[in-house]
């Protein structure tokens, strides 16, 4: 699930796309299912790079990086193997499919830190948060019964591009 920006509204607007795995990034096709014109998601991209991906219910803010010219060649052969209506979308459009490289960003004293590495020990980060968060609310709703309360149920908590404050 791609959220973007809405580049006239500012409004968060929400994508499901396929995406292939590039190193520690994320490659997606602006394909608007082979329409003459491009997603609007694409323009958004466009207008304000920063985004959030939602991969196997984890929240990545990442940039989108257009890919242009040999990087771009390399990327659509690596998604195209994984959905062969790529080809045939190209094909019905009549234009350039965008080709966005989505990288995860991490923050750290103000700065923004790439890598895989960085990446793993983020998500190690966030694992044992979660399991942290996890074993409280048990212990909680535990209590609650006890107590003959009903359990307290997660609420989820959405967090906007104004919050992240991504400089661009």
């Amino acid at each position: 699930m791609l959220t973007t920006t809405g580049r006239r509204t500012g409004q968060s607007r929400c994508q499901p796309l396929l995406y292939t795995l590039d190193g520690n990034g994320y490659v997606v096709v602006a394909t608007n299912w082979g329409f003459p014109t491009h997603p609007g998601w694409s323009a958004n991209l466009l207008a304000n790079p920063a985004a959030i991906i939602e991969v196997r219910g984890r929240r990545i803010p990442v940039r989108a990086v257009l890919a242009e010219g040999s990087e771009r060649e390399r990327l659509w052969q690596l998604v195209t193997p994984g959905w062969r209506a790529y080809q045939t979308y190209a094909a019905a459009a009549e234009r350039t499919m965008r080709v966005f490289l989505l990288v995860p960003l991490l923050r750290n004293r103000g700065e923004m830190l790439f890598g895989y590495y960085l990446a793993k020990l983020g998500q190690r980060i966030l694992a044992a948060y979660d399991t942290r968060q996890a074993d409280t609310r048990q212990a909680d709703n535990q209590r609650r019964a006890a107590a003959g309360l009903p359990p307290r149920t997660r609420k989820r908590r959405r967090t906007t591009l104004a919050q992240l404050a991504v400089p661009p």
